[in-house]
């Protein structure tokens, strides 16, 4: 028995619900295709069973948008957790670098600040100021050197190149200061105890910022992950439902 054939009208129409439904829930580029191909079998196979029962083709349609239900909470339940999304999109590549350059900064500003209340020293802590600018930006420059893949022809110069893999130290030592900078300054901060009416709030403040810290180096990390393992794009006509029905 050969399948039933949707009408060209209400397979516009699922089409438009389930774009929708795609965009709302902020899928990636390789998953898109797939999760509206599901969705769509999903709405004509719900029609063919309206059709069978003895239903008209406008009442199938909307017997299927029904029993589908409401696109905000199918949207919500294919949305990816907030964490996830910051962490291993690729739209959100923006975010993780902006998250990473703000928690650095707060990180070597700490230390510019310690040094220079706690232990008195503001020259130093004029560079600190310049050098937090300097170490926030380079785990980042390094994992851009590392991911990139030029096509190299000489032996010698291919050689060489493959000597970037050694910016990973910087990568890791991003990731390594953004866990331990804050710890160690709270430590420090107990141990000299010379401004005890700002004790308090000078660890809660380390504190909040060690947290923020953490969330940082996870970005940072994942950063350089997905620029080394950095997937093949998807071609835009694979969006056409024409292409993945």
């Amino acid at each position: 028995m050969t399948e039933l054939r949707v009408p060209p009208a209400t397979t516009r129409t699922f089409e438009r619900l389930v774009t929708g439904i795609c965009n709302r829930a902020r899928l990636e580029t390789e998953d898109w295709p797939l999760r509206a191909h599901e969705l769509l079998n999903h709405l004509q196979d719900r029609w063919r069973e309206g059709i069978e029962a003895g239903l008209s083709t406008e009442a199938a349609e909307e017997r299927a948008l029904q029993l589908f239900g409401k696109p905000e909470a199918v949207a919500r339940r294919m949305k990816a957790r907030w964490w996830k999304r910051l962490l291993f999109q690729r739209r959100c590549r923006l975010h993780r670098n902006l998250v990473y350059i703000s928690s650095a900064f707060i990180c070597q500003g700490l230390c510019a600040l310690f040094v220079r209340f706690y232990e008195n020293n503001p020259q130093a802590s004029h560079e600190y100021a310049v050098g937090c600018i300097l170490f926030s930006l380079l785990p980042l420059a390094c994992a851009r050197v590392v991911s990139w893949k030029p096509t190299i022809t000489n032996v010698p110069l291919r050689w060489l190149f493959a000597l970037r893999k050694v910016l990973w130290f910087s990568v890791v030592s991003g990731f390594l200061n953004e866990l331990l900078v804050s710890p160690i300054l709270l430590r420090r901060a107990y141990v000299l105890k010379e401004l005890p009416d700002l004790e308090i709030g000078w660890a809660c403040f380390i504190v909040a910022a060690w947290v923020y810290g953490c969330v940082g180096g996870a970005c940072l990390l994942s950063e350089a992950l997905n620029l080394a393992g950095r997937r093949r794009q998807v071609n835009r006509d694979t969006f056409a439902f024409q292409v993945i029905r």
